[in-house]
């Protein structure tokens, strides 16, 4: 495990991205230390383009880190202990794919795929592109 931070270029977003740690499989460890409310309330804001938190630069880290899930930057938010009195695992990550839900014309955008008008279609590109982000993006709490 590498202490250092990492950055990535997200997918020619021309966005940095630091985080806590880089282990030796390769996956992007960013540590956080939120109460559920914070979780509940900055969680689903984070996952958009157009919401600045707390100082961050837009996007939100969620957003970006998205992004970069889908192309193949193996990412990990590990929550602390805290997390897990109100959150399971799957909770978060439902809310996250509720996140990508609702932000799925943007992250679509950044990526440059092009959405469907036709309601099949797109659900089928919409399932395609959380497949693929879910593959190399994961929640953890109480880890590392």
């Amino acid at each position: 495990m590498s202490r250092s931070p990492n950055r990535s270029n997200l997918s020619g977003l021309n966005l940095k991205r630091v985080y806590d740690y880089t282990l030796k499989d390769g996956w992007h460890v960013d540590k956080k230390a939120w109460t559920p409310d914070s979780i509940t309330t900055w969680l689903p804001q984070s996952a958009r383009p157009d919401v600045k938190i707390k100082g961050e630069p837009k996007p939100g880290q969620l957003y970006k880190d998205l992004i970069a899930a889908h192309g193949n930057t193996k990412i990990r938010w590990s929550f602390d202990a805290m997390a897990g009195t109100a959150f399971s695992k799957d909770d978060i990550l439902d809310i996250v794919e509720t996140s990508i839900d609702k932000n799925f014309e943007s992250i679509a955008k950044h990526l440059k795929i092009e959405v469907p008008t036709d309601a099949a279609e797109k659900s089928k590109v919409f399932k395609q592109v959380r497949e693929k982000i879910f593959e190399n993006f994961d929640v953890e709490i109480g880890g590392v």
